[in-house]
C-alpha cells in the first residue's frame, strides 16, 4: 500500500503525535560515495545540436560570403553577429541531444583517451516563458 493510500484509507488519529505518516520513498538511485567521480555535463538546449548535422553541408572556406548573408542590408561582421546572439534562436533541440547521447556516454578509446563519458547531465529549459502573468502568477 502506498502513502497516500494508506494516508486516505486510515481514520483520523485523535492527535498528529500519535499517528505521523511520512511519505517514503521505495525506488531510489543511491547517491554517489564521491561525487569528484562524477562527470556533470551542462548544456544550453538552443546552443547545443539540432539533430540534423548530417544534412547540412559543411562550411566552404573559399565561399565565406555566401555562408555569411547581409544583416537588415549592412555586409555581415562579427561584431552584429555577436550582438543578436542573445536574442537568436541558435536552433538546438531535444532530437539533437538524443542523438549525441552516444557521444556524450561513451568512454574513452584509443583514438581519444582524453574523453570522458558523462555521469549526468543538466538542461537549460529553450521554451519561451510568458513574459507577463499577472501579480498572481495566473
Amino acid at each position: 500500500m502506498t502513502f497516500i493510500e494508506r494516508a486516505l484509507t486510515g481514520g483520523r488519529p485523535d492527535s498528529i503525535e500519535d499517528d505521523v505518516l511520512l511519505p517514503r520513498r521505495q525506488d531510489y538511485h543511491h547517491s554517489p560515495v564521491d561525487w569528484r567521480d562524477e562527470v556533470l555535463y551542462f548544456l544550453l538546449v538552443d546552443r547545443f545540436s539540432d539533430g540534423l548535422e548530417k544534412d547540412r553541408k559543411l562550411l566552404d572556406r573559399s565561399k565565406l560570403k555566401a555562408a555569411r548573408p547581409d544583416i537588415k542590408g549592412q555586409p555581415w561582421s562579427w561584431q552584429l553577429w555577436a550582438e543578436s546572439g542573445g536574442s537568436r534562436w541558435q536552433g538546438g533541440s531535444l532530437k539533437g541531444i538524443l542523438s549525441k547521447l552516444g557521444y556524450l556516454s561513451a568512454p574513452s578509446s584509443a583514438s581519444d583517451p582524453t574523453r570522458t563519458a558523462i555521469t549526468a547531465m543538466g538542461c537549460r529549459t529553450s521554451w519561451r516563458s510568458i513574459r507577463d502573468l499577472g501579480a498572481a502568477g495566473i
